[in-house]
């Protein structure tokens, strides 16, 4: 073994997804790969950019990418570089989370703060459902 976890049966995962990113493409670049085959068998897989907003350059890239992997791109236009400092993300991500049996999120080894401050976010909004299945994903260890 190469010190990485065994790869998860995609037959197992609830079909109901969230996937979490601080930044636009983290979600490609951190968990892409898996969005694609949950839609790929159907699933209803909807991504949250949390610091690119409507208007936004990096956004409309976002979506680019997301019709290429059969899923639903939507952003909240928070600040980057500053959602530690975000009052109210958690509630934000809890209201999101509504009908989701899975969530992708940021790992909390991430090293860029809004990183982190997202898997945190996403670990207390979380925390809140039960039942939610949590898989986290690693971008810049």
């Amino acid at each position: 073994m190469d010190g990485m976890p065994r790869l998860l049966p995609l037959d197992d995962l609830p079909h109901e997804v969230l996937a979490v990113a601080p930044h636009a493409d983290d979600e490609v670049l951190g968990c892409g790969g898996a969005l694609a085959l949950h839609a790929a068998r159907g699933d209803s897989v909807r991504v949250l950019i949390l610091t690119a907003g409507e208007g936004d350059p990096r956004l409309e890239e976002a979506r680019a990418a997301g019709a290429v992997l059969g899923v639903q791109v939507e952003g909240l236009g928070l600040q980057d570089g500053a959602l530690a400092a975000e009052l109210g993300l958690v509630e934000r991500l809890d209201a999101a989370l509504e009908g989701r049996a899975l969530l992708y999120a940021p790992a909390p080894s991430e090293t860029h703060p809004d990183h982190r401050a997202a898997s945190m976010a996403c670990a207390a909004a979380a925390a809140r459902r039960t039942g939610l299945r949590v898989l986290a994903y690693g971008v810049n260890r």
